[in-house]
């Protein structure tokens, strides 16, 4: 990895057949024996375990060759002989497929439509090395709208990108970032568009290459009613989901919000239609797309949990492309809560980049004011109704926070019913669940809750459970939930005013990995997330048919910060490879203390990887280590070198 340059990709178009059924073609094979019709081959060659709870494109799979792409010094000669002998060896065995694609340059082998029943001889061709399951790819879900306008400042001062804008001054001029994804609103004015949805021609100022290889109608999830699994192309890669908006802001946005790197240029792919989901085979298609269109990097915030295998193809062709000297970053996942190895390909790929999330120091929250204008920021409890964006309630309390009864664990009294009734009640946190807290307050009457913290910083209360909570539940902070007490046990009640305006305040997990940031290993117990970044309520671009900004939460916000860092560092220096890049991120990564007690010492290592980036310190960095991470293994007894 010791330059940057791309192999010449002259023979890319060559490769591509079509999507026909494979019909007989009569000649013998090009090179080694042909197997009998009908032979088995061994099923050591299907690798179905690969894929773990991912949904599965039906009937279609990945089947690769044996031979070399030409990314690692394989022939264009070679892959079409391995390609007419594998049609050959189908047609002695009297199998049909359906060739979806065709790789050559990242990974080597076809995406095929074919019954499970036949896989077994599909296997027995000796040109097949193996097969595996084309899984499906949810596109994220849609925020609610908002109408708040904070800064992405605050997530980026984390990693240090703004002292490298301002100090050093690097923007990312020059590098070109790929973001395979739902693609970009190309009339974004902080994208460089024109500010007026449908006036930006492709290809922009800023949106410089691209294609859409499934337009807007296309779905690949079969459990959908909107199950829409063939690709349309489009050569505008315009964005109607809002996802790749939103990662590529966090990369180089340069307008009403900042991103890292705001002066790269975009090639965007997009891989999702308007809703949905999509095919793997889709995204390594996008990825052949990157290199051709000679990305710098290439960022994909997208992925899909337990695939946790390097073998898998999208992995495979993750690695490829980062051997061609892309730097490939990719989101690791958001399937925290089921635990280790939920560490999702692409990113698991072992040239690739995989970004671990953390929580942004400052978030946005609803508020309202109290007696005296004192802005009360709130988060709001779900699933419940909504809390209200105007007028005034009044606010009750049945006891203060030294007696057992503020938590409202047990049913209120019927003296306290008779207080609550009509009127919002303070409720202590502690003791009970916060749905049976809001439960016990909807039995005595409340129109809604305002829970206050018992500890320092906020809460975001789950109110799941039987029976549906039917009022709204605020949580408050203790300081500002005990302030509220007092004064409404000093005079009945006390009077607060709603707003629909939302302020930035601390966020009490700012710093720390996110819940949902996916645990490592890979698989094979190979070392994963490699680094993190900001990702849990990163406030970016969103298309201008939808709401022109947006917060959202997942690794897929993390990713792009990389993204991002790995283009400053790109400019700073045009001479790092891809393993330069990775190291001296790694080498400069600031280590995290563990969510769940940080007083009890640091994150572990499989779900931070080696920290938070700070691309200041990388790129200023006198000394670089290595090798940035070491893999010992299983010890025996005694010394081991």
């Amino acid at each position: 990895m010791g330059n940057r340059s791309r192999r010449a990709l002259a023979g890319v178009a060559a490769l591509t057949m079509t999507g026909a059924l494979l019909s007989p073609v009569g000649a013998s094979a090009a090179g080694g024996e042909q197997i009998a019709p009908g032979s088995p081959a061994p099923e050591s060659k299907i690798q179905g375990n690969l894929l773990t709870d991912v949904t599965m494109a039906p009937g279609a799979y990945f089947v690769q060759f044996a031979g070399e792409p030409t990314s690692r010094g394989g022939s264009l000669t070679a892959i079409k002989a391995e390609r007419a002998q594998f049609q050959n060896d189908l047609q002695d065995a009297g199998v049909d497929v359906e060739v979806r694609h065709e790789f050559g340059a990242l990974w080597n082998g076809v995406a095929v439509n074919v019954s499970e029943s036949q896989l077994l001889k599909v296997a027995g061709s000796e040109v097949v090395e193996a097969v595996f399951p084309i899984g499906v790819i949810d596109a994220p879900e849609e925020p609610e709208a908002q109408t708040i306008d904070p800064e992405l400042f605050t997530a980026i001062t984390m990693t240090g990108s703004d002292v490298v804008q301002s100090e050093l001054g690097f923007d990312g001029t020059g590098i070109r970032v790929g973001v395979i994804d739902t693609g970009i609103d190309i009339d974004h004015p902080d994208l460089g568009g024109s500010g007026t949805p449908g006036t930006t021609a492709f290809p922009s100022a800023r949106v410089t290459k691209g294609y859409d290889f499934v337009g807007d109608d296309y779905n690949a999830n079969p459990s959908t009613d909107a199950y829409s699994p063939t690709p349309v192309p489009d050569a505008n890669p315009d964005d109607c989901q809002g996802h790749g908006t939103h990662v590529a802001g966090i990369v180089g946005a340069d307008g009403v919000v900042t991103g890292v790197a705001p002066g790269v240029t975009f090639g965007a792919y997009r891989v999702f239609g308007c809703e949905g989901s999509t095919d793997a085979d889709v995204m390594l298609r996008a990825m052949e797309r990157s290199l051709h269109d000679r990305m710098d990097v290439v960022n994909m915030s997208i992925g899909s949990a337990f695939s946790a295998w390097e073998e898998y193809p999208t992995a495979q062709a993750s690695d490829a492309l980062a051997r061609e000297g892309v730097v490939v970053v990719a989101s690791i996942g958001n399937s925290g809560a089921d635990g280790l190895y939920s560490a999702g390909a692409p990113g698991v790929g072992g040239d690739t980049i995989g970004v671990g999330s953390v929580d942004n120091i400052e978030f946005m929250a609803n508020f309202f004011t109290d007696e005296t204008g004192a802005t009360v920021p709130y988060t709001i409890g779900t699933p419940a109704p909504e809390p209200p964006t105007e007028g005034t309630a009044e606010l009750v309390a049945v006891a203060p926070p030294t007696d057992e009864l503020s938590k409202g664990c047990a049913p209120y009294s019927e003296a306290d019913a008779a207080t609550i009734a009509g009127q919002w009640v303070l409720v202590q946190r502690g003791d009970c669940t916060f749905h049976q807290k809001a439960v016990n307050a909807q039995a005595a009457g409340a129109i809604g809750v305002v829970l206050y913290n018992n500890v320092a910083g906020m809460v975001n209360p789950s109110l799941s459970g039987t029976p549906e909570i039917t009022i709204p539940l605020v949580a408050v902070s203790a300081a500002d939930g005990q302030r509220l007490v007092t004064d409404a046990l000093a005079d009945g009640s006390t009077t607060i005013t709603w707003s629909a305006e939302e302020t930035s305040i601390p966020s009490p997990t700012g710093g720390l990995i996110s819940s949902f940031s996916s645990f490592g290993t890979t698989a094979d117990l190979q070392y994963k997330p490699d680094v993190s970044a900001p990702g849990g309520q990163i406030y970016s671009t969103y298309p201008l048919e939808i709401q022109a900004h947006a917060t959202l939460s997942g690794t897929s916000m993390a990713s792009p910060h990389v993204a991002g860092a790995a283009a400053l560092m790109l400019q700073a220096d045009p001479g790092l490879s891809v393993h330069d890049v990775k190291v001296r991120l790694q080498n400069s990564a600031e280590q995290l203390p563990l969510n769940l007690a940080p007083a009890a010492g640091l994150e572990v290592v499989h779900r931070q990887g080696a920290g938070m980036i700070k691309v200041d310190k990388s790129i200023l960095a006198d000394v670089v280590i290595e090798p940035s991470f070491l893999q010992l293994g299983q010890q025996v007894a005694g010394s081991s070198t």
